[in-house]
Formats: C-alpha cells, sequence, structure tokens
C-alpha cells in the first residue's frame, strides 16, 4: 500500500511539473522539484539525480526572473516619478538606462511572457 501511495503522489508532482513548465512557474518548479527530491528520499525506487538535475537547470531561469521582478519595481517607481516631473525629455533615455541596468540585449534568451510583464509594465505607466 505503501509503494502505491508514492507513486500517486510522483504522478501528482508529474501533472503539476507540465503545468508549470507550460505556464513558465519557475518559483512553483522550484518547489516541485524540491519535493520530487524529498519523495526520492523516502522511497528507493525513484532516482533522485534526475530531478536534481532539473532542479539546477531551472534555477537560472528562477534567478533571472527574480532579477528581473526586483528591477522592474524599480523601472515602476522611476517611470511614474518621471511621469510627474515637469520636463518630459529624458524618458527615452530613462528607459535605455533601465534596459541597461536589466541587462536585456538582444542575446538574452528571456520568454515571451518575461518580454511581455517588461513591456506590459512601461505601457501602463507611461
Amino acid at each position: 500500500m505503501e509503494k502505491s501511495l508514492y507513486e500517486l503522489a510522483k504522478k501528482y508532482l508529474e501533472d503539476a511539473e507540465v503545468l508549470a513548465l507550460k505556464a513558465e512557474l519557475y518559483n512553483l518548479l522550484n518547489l516541485i522539484y524540491d519535493k520530487f527530491i524529498y519523495l526520492c528520499n523516502l522511497s528507493q525506487d525513484i532516482n533522485p539525480a534526475i530531478y536534481v538535475d532539473k532542479k539546477q537547470a531551472i534555477q537560472e531561469k528562477y534567478n533571472q526572473l527574480q532579477r528581473i521582478e526586483l528591477l522592474m519595481a524599480n523601472l515602476t517607481f522611476r517611470l511614474h516619478r518621471s511621469n510627474f516631473s515637469k520636463k518630459e525629455s529624458g524618458v527615452i533615455e530613462l528607459l535605455e538606462s533601465i534596459l541597461d541596468e536589466l541587462q536585456i540585449s538582444s542575446e538574452n534568451n528571456l520568454s515571451s511572457s518575461i518580454r511581455l510583464k517588461i513591456n506590459k509594465c512601461a505601457r501602463n505607466i507611461l
């Protein structure tokens, strides 16, 4: 009976992984892989190396998302402040400096959802 419960938990985690990957929810994927690794410690039938590798691969994307989230707070503040200032010039320069801070370039492999999030943030404020 205990073995079937581990298999059921693994199936639920696999389903959650598929959904989180599709939605690009890297913070949730981090948690899912942690739970997979925990499950591997409880059951000798599941190889933890697969999930350790997946967690390490997703960690870079997760860190990039975290960095962008923090810098978008700065973007929001600075754009709001520029909207309320009297000088209209400098908005383009402000956006370029923020893009430099975010280190966003054509070489960066940002997902479409992250690009959309950045564009939406700037559009809503401007």
